[in-house]
């Protein structure tokens, strides 16, 4: 009981000290009732509620732009964003994102199909990549490498039944606003 104290303590202090960003905060009331409060256009949201204090995790990813995971166990996560300069909430939550690129606000991830799915995020632009993953291989483990540049994705995963590392590159200019 004293180690869960412990590490519930630890992670109030690391939310509330670690982040730059006073825009986004975890508020607990015991250790299993956390919310998560953002500021967006000068008032306060919850944006998530009731969750395990252990089960969330913030990111900056840019002094503007926050990813907010939520663990649903492994490797089953959810993550929301929040773009502060411009105060937008994404329009759902993405499932195991696999990469992120800041500048171009566009999220690549695993969607219900298993299959990768890039898009924009905060429209609802987006495009769905089916690649020859390796049968022996989760699409989880299938993938080796994710990077999401303006215009384009790079996704390096095993392929076939002999695993051989693919490259692919994907022209995702239809999704810019």
């Amino acid at each position: 009981m004293f180690f869960r104290f412990l590490i519930f303590v630890l992670g109030i202090y690391i939310s509330v000290f670690s982040f730059a960003n006073d825009n986004l905060k975890i508020i607990c009331k015991k250790e299993d009732s956390c919310n998560v409060v953002a500021k967006i256009d000068g008032k306060n949201k919850i944006i998530l509620k009731d969750y395990e204090r252990s089960k969330i995790h913030i990111k900056w990813l840019s002094k503007d732009l926050a990813q907010l995971l939520l663990s649903c166990g492994s490797p089953c996560n959810y993550s929301t964003f929040i773009d502060f300069k411009n105060n937008l909430e994404s329009k759902k939550s993405y499932y195991i994102v696999i990469a992120v690129d800041p500048i171009s606000k566009k999220v690549a991830y695993i969607n219900d199909n298993e299959k990768i799915e890039v898009s924009n995020i905060f429209s609802d632009k987006k495009i769905i990549i089916d690649l020859d993953f390796s049968k022996s291989l989760s699409i989880y483990t299938a993938i080796d490498k994710v990077k999401i540049t303006h215009n384009k994705i790079s996704i390096n995963y095993y392929a076939g039944e002999d695993e051989i590392v693919k490259n692919k590159v994907i022209d995702i200019s239809k999704l810019n606003n």
